[in-house]
């Protein structure tokens, strides 16, 4: 079988289903953070509530190597995108290329834990302009440079609760607010509670596919022919799926038959509609937090470990950053780190962003978007970057390790 390309990792020893009987007992408190049924529609709900309270247009300045939902956010928001390239030491965007007396935001992406190594710089620099900086911590909320963690000096930032993160709920993200305006801050705060909050059946469904998709990934089953995210899209697939006949390919190719025809029959465009995560959420995102116990010099030689075992030279290892995610990302312009490992049954490829936000874009969309130069470095990574399912490949490095050695 294939070791998936990506889980959760703080759920050893978590009794899932116990979570939906004892958040009975889980007090909200707003402080910790505003949240919502996704980290891009947590952004959304940032842009409409700046635009409300402001009485502007926001100006957001972003890179092309990110996420489509987070353009999605910008202009179902009726903002305005101002697109710019990434430079190649840290995948973030070229600060230095930015306008800053022309937007209202900057966006800093962490992609795969890869920190920003101009972060105390970018900070200096929209605090010096009077532009908020919002970070993206979809990718890299424990990542850390200079011993700063990230998070730390943003106004604002989101994080994400997809089944491909560190912490996961299925669907979720959050937007927590660092530095603002009081009075935008409570009149945010009071948008949040008027939201509809997410039915709590949908919740608990989706909490309760969990433990299937925990071992539905395991090395032991896991075929890639048939992605967990289908079960995502279709939780009654998970409650026909036999998981010990997934070494058939047979059966799986019967399995994908009857997804597509679900897909061609019910699958429908999601439409943003906020709303605030069912507390058995919170509650499961915050047990996980807690479980959260390597610190950043473990993780710093963790990785630097696996440099040497795979025999990998990752251009992003720095000793002023520390890279905090579960998969291990690697520039491959010739293809031979993918095929070394996908000839072992590891699941590597560019599972996110495999094109630029610059790219496709409508005649529709273009009216909110501004593009500087034809961002070659983010085109470039988009086609060669390799993700590493690392948390998982790589349990024990004294042991397990060596059976993937070259």
């Amino acid at each position: 079988m294939t070791i998936c390309r990506t889980r959760p990792k703080y759920l050893d020893g978590v009794d899932i289903l116990n979570i939906i009987n004892d958040s009975s007992s889980y007090e909200y408190h707003i402080q910790d953070g505003l949240y919502l049924d996704s980290g891009s529609n947590a952004f959304r709900f940032f842009l409409e509530s700046f635009s409300l309270y402001y009485n502007k247009t926001p100006k957001v300045a972003i890179q092309a190597f990110t996420c489509k939902s987070m353009l999605d956010a910008i202009i179902d928001s009726n903002s305005v995108a101002y697109i710019y390239d990434i430079n190649l030491k840290d995948l973030s965007i070229s600060y230095r290329d930015v306008d800053f007396d022309e937007i209202d935001i900057l966006v800093l992406t962490c992609y795969q834990g890869i920190p920003c190594l101009d972060y105390s710089n970018v900070s200096d620099v929209c605090r010096k302009h009077n532009v908020i900086l919002f970070e993206d911590l979809c990718h890299g909320k424990e990542s850390s440079v200079d011993n700063i963690k990230l998070g730390t000096l943003c106004n604002a930032f989101i994080e994400a609760y997809t089944f491909d993160k560190p912490f996961t709920c299925i669907e979720g993200g959050k937007l927590f607010i660092n530095e603002m305006n009081s009075g935008f801050v409570d009149f945010i705060n009071e948008r949040y509670m008027l939201l509809p909050c997410e039915p709590e059946h949908k919740a608990i469904k989706q909490i309760k596919q969990i433990p299937f998709l925990l071992e539905y990934t395991k090395s032991d089953f896991y075929n890639k022919e048939f992605d967990y995210k289908y079960f995502i899209e279709f939780p009654f697939l998970s409650k026909i799926f036999i998981i010990k006949l997934s070494c058939c390919n047979f059966y799986v190719k019967i399995m994908k038959l009857v997804y597509k025809v679900c897909s061609k029959m019910f699958s429908s465009k999601k439409k943003f509609v906020p709303q605030r995560l069912d507390l058995n959420k919170i509650k499961l995102i915050r047990v996980q937090e807690e479980n959260n116990a390597m610190n950043d010099n473990t993780m710093h030689d963790f990785n630097l470990r696996i440099s040497s075992i795979f025999d990998i030279n990752n251009e992003f290892e720095c000793p002023r950053s520390c890279i905090v995610w579960n998969r291990y990302s690697v520039l491959d312009a010739d293809g031979m780190i993918k095929d070394k490992f996908l000839k072992k049954g590891i699941d590597v490829g560019n599972f996110n962003w495999s094109y630029c936000i610059n790219e496709n874009l409508t005649k529709e969309t273009l009216r909110n978007v501004r593009i500087y130069n034809n961002c070659p470095n983010s085109i470039y990574v988009s086609r060669n970057i390799v993700n590493i399912p690392i948390w998982h490949l790589v349990v024990d490095l004294n042991s397990k390790g060596k059976r993937y050695k070259s």
